[in-house]
């Protein structure tokens, strides 16, 4: 029997977990090295995933809609060189494998096989909806509050159109609506063919919370709906309602910092994808202990040779460069002459890159995502700039892959902008080093003429801040890094960098 390879959900950059949506594959399939073999959703993108090695599918062991966290077993491949008679073993032995133990032949079970349940039973739900006309004195409801008799009057005339079968989406969506307490059928799909978004899905509880008006104190509305588990009809008097949650002094159940109980606020649900960045952020200060040096780089130099490029980018009807290629192009030179900020710090090894996989922190409405630019120090600052730029573009329009978000060696933080004057980033695990890049403001500064004289002058400044981890490198370390791009900045050498 050949020995069969195990296929495992790769590595997504920063994503542990990520839901099965679609195989493109079935067992007895060939698979060519990186042909698209499944589709996965996570909290921040929903990507397809090459197939990692080649050979012959011969077991689907995670199957749609189930999550499954990162290096989880999920296939089972026979190599390319397996006879058809082994594949076929192979192929029959993961059909007869039982997922759950079958029970034997003198199984109590199907000796003695339970009662079918009742219309009756408390958890039965009724095979049609009865005619509101059925609801009439004579079922026993003339007892009833006159708002529980309301309430099922409306289940009677709903239950009809509540099997609806929900709209398409994806697994992440459901997921979201979940936790919101959204029915999906209720949600107008935009996507094709009324697929519905995470933007439908926000739009409708932003619309959902946006109508609802405070009741007055002792007004008792009538509901609206009633989960499906709950609408059987009742024969006799409606069982103990559950306890609600404790809530606070504002009658919410989201717990309140004390001392803030009687405070007003608004409650804003998080998204999956600030639940994700939060665990990072978390988890990065966590393991790492930070620093961040910082200096005040003069782009007076820079400044004229970018206005000079912009000009001939001009000149052939090509959109200006902003700062951000020129710093990301110095900063790979640097790497070259400082190997220990593009780097990974183990318990016994400080990994030394030999590629630099720049990212490049992009602030979107829906969170902060830092695509990669893979191998930087092969891009001119033509294509340093013409792939920021297209990173940054598909970043606002969701059209990220997994292999975008993933393999950085090192990080740009761009908060300049957005106006930021003085950035210390966080680092982004495991990498050990992070450039903060504010806003080039004009200010006043000394300055030494050629003479040995000084005076006062209107420059264009900018105080870098690099973030790194100090298990890995001492400040003085880092400093010397950070002022060789200092240096590379203010004595912009143009001709270098084209």
């Amino acid at each position: 029997m050949t020995t069969l390879i195990d296929i495992r959900l790769p590595h997504m950059g920063s994503v542990e977990r990520a839901v099965i949506t679609t195989w493109h594959k079935t067992p007895g399939d060939k698979v060519a090295l990186d042909e698209p073999l499944l589709d996965v959703s996570t909290d921040k993108v929903d990507t397809e995933v090459g197939s990692p090695r080649e050979g012959t599918l011969v077991e689907i062991l995670a199957h749609p809609d189930q999550e499954v966290p990162v290096g989880e077993l999920i296939a089972r491949f026979a190599p390319l060189d397996a006879s058809d008679a082994e594949i076929a073993a192979a192929l029959g032995a993961a059909t007869q494998a039982p997922e759950a133990p079958a029970p034997s032949v003198h199984s109590p079970a199907q000796q003695s096989p339970e009662p079918a349940p009742q219309a009756n039973a408390p958890h039965a739900a009724p095979s049609a909806a009865p005619p509101v006309s059925a609801l009439a004195p004579s079922q026993d409801l003339d007892g009833l509050s006159l708002v529980l008799r309301a309430a099922l009057c409306h289940v009677a005339d709903t239950l009809a159109t509540d099997q609806v079968t929900p709209p398409p989406t994806s697994p992440l969506v459901r997921r979201m609506a979940k936790e919101a307490g959204i029915d999906l059928r209720a949600v107008r799909g935009t996507g094709r063919g009324g697929r519905v978004t995470r933007d439908d899905v926000r739009a409708h509880l932003e619309a959902a919370t946006a109508s609802k008006e405070p009741q007055a104190s002792g007004e008792q509305a009538l509901p609206t709906a009633i989960p499906p588990t709950e609408r059987t009809l009742p024969t006799t008097a409606p069982p103990t309602p559950t306890p609600a949650p404790a809530t606070s002094a504002t009658g919410s159940a989201v717990p309140r910092p004390e001392g803030y109980e009687a405070v007003p606020c608004e409650e804003v649900s998080l998204t999956p994808a600030r639940k994700a960045i939060a665990a990072h952020m978390v988890a990065s200060v966590s393991t790492a202990p930070q620093l961040t040096a910082q200096v005040d780089v003069d782009f007076t130099r820079l400044a004229a040779a970018r206005a000079e490029v912009n000009a001939d980018r001009a000149r052939q009807g090509r959109d200006k460069l902003s700062y951000l290629p020129f710093i990301a192009r110095a900063l790979v030179a640097v790497i070259a002459e400082h190997p220990d900020i593009n780097a990974t710090f183990t318990d016994t090894h400080l990994l030394r890159w030999r590629t630099v996989n720049l990212g490049i922190a992009v602030d979107v409405e829906a969170g902060l995502y830092v695509p990669v630019v893979r191998d930087a120090q092969r891009l001119s600052l033509d294509g340093m700039g013409e792939v920021i730029a297209d990173l940054a573009q598909r970043t606002r329009e969701r059209r990220l892959t997994a292999a975008d978000l993933q393999g950085g060696t090192i990080t740009i933080s761009n908060s300049g902008s957005v106006g930021g004057v003085i950035s210390t980033p966080i680092l982004t695990r495991p990498q050990v080093a992070s450039l903060g890049v504010p806003a080039v403001v004009r200010q006043p500064v000394a300055v030494t003429g050629e003479n040995g004289e000084e005076y006062i002058a209107i420059r264009p400044v900018a105080r870098l801040g690099l973030t790194f981890d100090h298990r890995a490198m001492d400040g003085s370390a880092a400093l010397r890094a950070l002022m060789a791009l200092q240096r590379a900045l203010q004595d912009w050498p143009a001709e270098a960098y084209r």
